[in-house]
């Protein structure tokens, strides 16, 4: 009865997973938060339905996989929400998916060998992992918000999410106690449905909002101000590819001068025209822009500094910063570092 009730659960889930992923994916105008959360989705998914598979014939990484998949949900939420706060992803925020390759790796070797042994001992990593992201999301990540940006009422639900996690996994220390200390069987069925509730939970609120954080500028009065606009779609999505060409190709954005005038004419688009693509279609504005592009650049340049011989705050003023307290206030807002802090980062791994 178990069995069955718990197939049930996990089938309803790897539905709804991929249901949730489809609709993202047809939604106009993805960012890259959507599809993390596509990838999200794809890992719920692909977890309830090697679960689901292996009641009916087995095959070979499917223990392992199962086991071993819940090491990417800590990782994945906390870049869905750097991503949510347009804090750009480094190649060094990927360390964070080593523990899934590390224990995979592991669990090849010794699943068979230790059978139920080896999947308590992987229980202790996989709570301490489903713990530590939603705290340090709670505690860090979303802890300030930055002055220039209006913090929106959607954020709750992130916090909801890391809530439920913790719930979660106080759920699964109650169920490791249990198997410890009085020889019982959990029952799968609750357990499955738990993390169910947490996939419809994800879903429900992540095609509801998308987004923590928004500029002033693109406030409900721009829609109204903009809604008569003649720009149509063929000039916004020329504007915007040709913006892409220029700043790849030409980096104007290198000049601590440069504005909104001068991106307008090498665009050969009226100002306010510009204006209103970059706030109504880009959700951006010009300074936003602008200063993202230079610290992306600024981050290329700190790995090299070693054979630059640039001191921080000369990487400032190359990548077009016109101050010291500019650029580290910028840095600090995209990245969630300081300069000197993410170097140090960077040093040490």
């Amino acid at each position: 009865m178990d069995t069955n009730l718990t197939l049930i659960a996990a089938g309803i889930g790897a539905v709804q997973s991929m249901l949730f992923a489809i609709l993202i994916i047809i939604k106009k105008k993805n960012k890259k938060h959507d599809w993390l959360l596509v990838v999200w989705f794809l890992v719920f998914f692909i977890h309830l339905s090697l679960a689901i598979s292996k009641q009916f014939q087995h095959f070979a990484l499917q223990d392992e996989l199962i086991l071993n998949m819940s090491f990417l949900h800590g990782p994945l939420f906390l870049f869905y929400v750097k991503s949510l706060k347009q804090q750009v992803l480094t190649k060094l925020d990927y360390i964070h998916l080593l523990p899934f390759l590390l224990f995979l790796v592991l669990s090849i070797l010794f699943l068979n060998k230790l059978q139920q042994v080896w999947g308590m001992i992987v229980l202790g990593p996989k709570l301490v992992s489903l713990t530590a992201y939603p705290l340090y999301v709670l505690t860090v990540v979303l802890s300030k918000p930055d002055p220039k940006e209006v913090y929106l009422q959607n954020a709750r639900w992130i916090r909801a999410i890391a809530f439920l996690f913790l719930l979660s996994t106080g759920i699964s220390i109650l169920r490791m106690v249990l198997e410890l200390s009085l020889g019982i069987q959990y029952f799968r069925f609750w357990d499955t449905t738990r993390y169910v509730v947490l996939v419809i939970i994800i879903g429900f609120f992540g095609l509801r909002y998308g987004t923590l954080y928004q500029p002033v500028s693109l406030r409900h009065k721009d829609a109204k101000k903009y809604k008569t606009s003649p720009l149509r779609e063929y000039d916004i999505e020329k504007v915007k590819i040709d913006l892409e060409r220029i700043f790849d190709m030409d980096k104007p954005y290198l000049n601590p001068d440069f504005s909104l005038e001068e991106l307008a004419n090498l665009l050969y688009i009226a100002k306010h025209h510009l204006s209103q693509i970059l706030n109504s279609e880009m959700n951006t504005n010009f300074y936003n822009l602008v200063n993202q592009r230079r610290i992306e650049h600024s981050i290329e340049k700190i790995k090299q500094c070693t054979t630059l011989g640039l001191t921080i705050e000369g990487i400032g003023y190359e990548c077009g910063f016109s101050s010291k307290s500019s650029f580290f206030n910028n840095f600090k807002k995209i990245v969630g570092l300081t300069p000197g802090q993410y170097i140090r980062k960077i040093s040490t791994a």
